[in-house]
């Protein structure tokens, strides 16, 4: 399959120049080993779109723009695709410089080169080769650097993260090892606030150990230079990266220079962090697959394909993370299997996924039971879901 991104505004600002060069990095880290293409549309050339080619359209809004000149392409865009991303370089301007057909679009601010990597991840989620929800974990020592992480906290918040920290996020009477890890395992990445004693706090040395075990990536914020192995190009705080550093530490906060600096490394890191839990999640079932003799090709952020002479062709769906509904949809959507019969397997990772989930997860699988009905105009019985999940450490004949 390949993928079309229609571009249409002004394709000649510093903002599209830098979504081309992204777009082209992000091909070559995610689907070139499928050997598919994220192929580059002028609003011009919209007609040549493959209309079997997902598609996201990317209206740049700044400058002298003749969109009387676009509206065609605007229009066949708005036709064709769920997503329109419009993008100015401050939103205060978006009413002033956009047409009126795409005011009622939410638009993107692109105020920096930094923001390209937030753009193209934006795009790459709408085509399903990045998961489209974003979750961030925050580790950090409460005496030492509780109000960076709740500046954190809003600055990624802003950018529709879901961000983990365990004052916030963890309600009374949950386990709160079971829920912190489960959370954990459910994220995009780490960033650890690497404070001068997080030595010592034996909570913060557990998510270290457990992120590093299931493969989490980790976006490190470090108060020195000393830091080494797992934890590498960290972000070092100077002393002057600090608002308030004559206050006690848990008060001290972050420049907005350097605060920026973390999360825009949130969205550098993320799809290389992604990709690499993936392939991690995928090598056990490659390595048994191939050894029933089955040629493979991995389409990530999606599936594996299993071809054999003996049989037809065969698709696992791979999920990063705990599968939600959203994820087990799409899977069934995408495979058709609703039409065809069968099911769609559905590979996971169950390690830190707390008990009450995965007995959803079966009640899913399982299906409603037959007492439970649809609306009173439909007759219909919700019964089983046409897919079955299976675990990364769990029994492979079924492949």
């Amino acid at each position: 399959m390949n993928f079309a991104v229609l571009l249409c505004g002004d394709t000649e600002s510093e903002a599209a120049k830098g979504l081309l060069g992204n777009l082209t990095e992000k091909q070559e880290k995610c689907i070139n080993i499928s050997k598919e293409s994220i192929n580059i549309f002028y609003f011009g050339g919209y007609n040549k779109i493959d209309e079997n080619s997902p598609l996201v359209a990317v209206v740049f809004c700044d400058g002298e723009v003749p969109w009387d000149q676009q509206e065609r392409a605007i229009a066949f865009a708005q036709e064709r695709s769920l997503t329109i991303i419009p993008v100015v370089a401050d939103l205060k301007s978006f009413n002033q410089l956009a047409p009126e057909s795409l005011k009622e679009y939410n638009a993107f601010e692109c105020a920096s080169e930094m923001d390209i990597a937030e753009l193209g991840n934006l795009i790459l989620e709408r085509f399903g080769l990045l998961r489209l929800q974003r979750k961030v974990f925050i580790s950090y020592a409460r005496g030492e650097s509780r109000a960076i992480a709740l500046q954190l906290c809003e600055r990624l918040s802003a950018r529709w993260y879901r961000v983990f920290l365990d004052t916030h996020s963890i309600r009374p009477g949950e386990k709160f090892q079971e829920a912190l890890m489960q959370e954990l395992a459910d994220s995009d990445l780490m960033i650890l606030l690497h404070s001068p004693g997080i030595q010592d706090r034996p909570w913060v040395q557990e998510e270290i150990a457990f992120a590093t075990k299931i493969g989490i990536g980790f976006v490190t914020v470090a108060w020195n230079r000393g830091i080494k192995g797992i934890f590498s190009d960290p972000v070092v705080l100077e002393e002057n990266a600090f608002l308030n550093a004559d206050e006690p530490m848990d008060q001290w906060r972050l420049i907005d220079p350097v605060l920026q600096n973390v999360v825009n490394q949130v969205s550098v890191r993320r799809l290389d962090a992604y990709g690499k839990r993936e392939e991690n999640l995928r090598k056990r079932l490659v390595d048994f697959a191939g050894k029933k003799g089955f040629a493979l090709v991995a389409y990530p952020g999606r599936f594996l394909k299993l071809s054999n002479s003996k049989w037809v062709d065969r698709y696992i769906e791979i999920a990063v993370g705990v599968p939600d509904a959203f994820r087990i949809q799409e899977a069934v959507d995408r495979s058709g299997y609703s039409e065809k019969g069968g099911y769609v397997p559905l590979f996971y990772d169950r390690e830190g996924v707390a008990p009450r989930t995965l007995r959803h997860l079966a009640f899913l699988q399982d299906g409603l039971p037959s007492s439970v009905r649809q609306l009173p105009e439909s007759r219909a019985v919700l019964r089983g879901l046409p897919f079955r999940l299976y675990d990364k450490n769990g029994d492979m004949s079924w492949i």
